[in-house]
């Protein structure tokens, strides 16, 4: 989509400019980094437009990782509280739980956008441990983009 609307001269974007600035990112400053003179009409079109399409292609081919409900299964046995946080907007983040079977095995879910700050700051894992009940200091985070950014 990004070569469509002519973003670095139609130039396929590189990995390591997708983990810098989109991987991870909220919506609004994924905007403001990759289009900072577009309106935000323009913009929020865009994204959303983006987000459809996100949508579609995780429908059709998001599979499950080899050992995930081993995994799920050890974490449950165990009583371990468990929260999904992401800055993935809510439709997005259920349709990936719920495509990877994981409806039943996280108790709640936190998204960025509905936090007063969005990831990399930590207010959304502060959200997911009152909304467990739980103590940082006995908690831990699988992420994919850098808990450390989030002084998680």
């Amino acid at each position: 989509m990004l070569q469509e609307v002519g973003f670095n001269d139609g130039v396929p974007i590189s990995e390591e400019f997708f983990i810098e600035n989109i991987s991870g990112k909220h919506n609004e400053d994924i905007c403001h980094i990759l289009f900072p003179d577009w309106d935000l009409k323009k913009s929020l079109k865009f994204m959303d437009d983006k987000e459809a399409m996100f949508r579609r292609l995780a429908s059709e081919q998001l599979k499950p990782v080899s050992g995930l409900n081993k995994l799920c299964k050890w974490i449950k046995d165990r009583g371990l509280k468990r929260a999904a946080v992401t800055n993935a907007p809510r439709p997005n983040a259920e349709l990936m739980i719920s495509i990877l079977g994981l409806s039943d095995f996280f108790e709640t879910l936190v998204v960025g956008s509905e936090c007063e700050r969005a990831k990399p700051f930590p207010d959304p894992y502060l959200e997911a441990l009152k909304a467990l009940k739980a103590s940082p200091n006995h908690s831990f985070v699988f992420e994919v983009c850098s808990a450390i950014l989030s002084q998680v």
